[in-house]
């Protein structure tokens, strides 16, 4: 059985996930930034319940609790940059 092909795959989805993931972390610099000179709540849980939501609706229903943490982490992870 030859894993290879599915390895390199999986390294090169993972290496565009960190690359996204980057990108998506300097935008939240910059909006907590632009948040901090207009004196705006840093944390809107709403907003963070709509991407939740939005993204959930395009995964599989199996698939729907585990992009819940994913993105539970990755705002968790933005608001302590």
């Amino acid at each position: 059985m030859d894993l290879l092909p599915y390895r390199e795959r999986i390294d090169a989805l993972d290496d565009e996930i960190v690359r996204l993931f980057a990108c998506r972390m300097e935008i939240v610099e910059e909006m907590m930034r632009l948040k901090q000179q207009e004196g705006i709540r840093p944390e809107d849980t709403g907003r963070e319940a709509e991407i939740i939501g939005r993204l959930s609706a395009q995964v599989p229903e199996s698939l729907r609790p585990a992009v819940a943490r994913l993105y539970e982490t990755i705002f968790s992870i933005g608001k302590k940059l």
